[in-house]
């Protein structure tokens, strides 16, 4: 599996680029109010289930606890053993 962590603010598209970019119909970005979904949480399509993604929430200009939750996040999965839960990309 491929793992990628996506970046940006909240209502900017990042749904809508994902289903374009890796071809899948289904929306596999969460639609909710930054800070509701956990960044831990795996964003898979049946359509495409090699490819896992994990939404930063929104990522707003100045929200410094939210680039505390991203560095940390980036950290712990840069420690992960196993290649398949480390991260491979974050865009």
């Amino acid at each position: 599996r491929f793992r990628i962590l996506v970046i940006g603010k909240s209502g900017i598209g990042k749904s809508s680029l994902i289903n374009h970019i890796f071809k899948v119909k289904k929306t596999i970005i969460a639609h909710e109010k930054p800070g509701e979904a956990s960044i831990d949480h795996e964003f898979i399509s049946p359509e495409n289930e090699r490819l896992v993604l994990h939404d930063s929430k929104g990522f707003e200009p100045g929200e410094e606890d939210n680039l505390k939750i991203v560095q940390d996040f980036i950290e712990r999965r840069r420690n992960m053993p196993a290649m398949e839960h480390q991260l491979h990309a974050v865009w």
